[in-house]
């Protein structure tokens, strides 16, 4: 499915196959929607949908090239999306922190339950906190906080911890992950199946 803008030009461009249907059918549980993969020599950037199969192995569920990353051009892609897949919401969507995305999801997807890919945050730890002195020391206890938490309550306690004895809570990012915590930390949905 494409969309042209008000000249006949291409402006956004969405691709599902059979197969890739067929995939869906079976295994639509949780769908990463990555938007963060490649950008063209024409700076378009590639969304591609991907899920797990019963053998663990990532399934192409469909792809696109957008001409924005914004609201209206999100909406266009995942509700052409879920007519690709005949109605059929995900019961989970991964995507990174954009808010267009998040926005968009909440209006064509309202059912589906919205979280962040931990994989991107974790991308970002060096460039948010390598700064820091005591980093070294401390990536690991949050990394197993962020992981191995069993609950919330520990995972709020031993967060509150690793900020005040690592002199984190000035730090703009750890205040807005932990505002939104619930958008990416496992111990939140030990009760969801989130396909690893």
């Amino acid at each position: 499915s494409m969309r042209v803008n008000e000249e006949g030009k291409l402006r956004d461009i969405l691709w599902v196959d059979a197969r890739s249907i067929a995939a869906y059918e079976e295994f639509s549980d949780v769908v990463v929607a990555d938007a963060t993969y490649i950008t063209n020599k024409y700076d378009l950037p590639f969304i591609n949908f991907v899920g797990v199969n019963h053998h663990g192995q990532s399934v192409l569920l469909g792809c696109a090239l957008v001409s924005h990353e914004n609201v209206e051009t999100y909406k266009w892609v995942f509700s052409t999306w879920l007519k690709c897949m005949k109605g059929k919401a995900s019961e989970c969507i991964l995507t990174d922190q954009a808010g267009a995305m998040k926005n968009a999801l909440s209006k064509v997807m309202p059912s589906t339950r919205h979280r962040w890919c931990l994989w991107h945050i974790m991308q970002k730890l060096p460039k948010r906190l390598g700064s820091y002195p005591r980093y070294r020391e401390f990536i690991n206890e949050l990394k197993y906080l962020i992981y191995d938490s069993l609950s919330a309550e520990e995972f709020e306690r031993k967060w509150k911890e690793l900020v005040n004895n690592n002199e984190l809570g000035s730090n703009e990012w750890m205040q807005y992950m932990y505002k939104y915590r619930a958008m990416w930390i496992l111990a939140y949905h030990t009760d969801k199946f989130l396909a690893g």
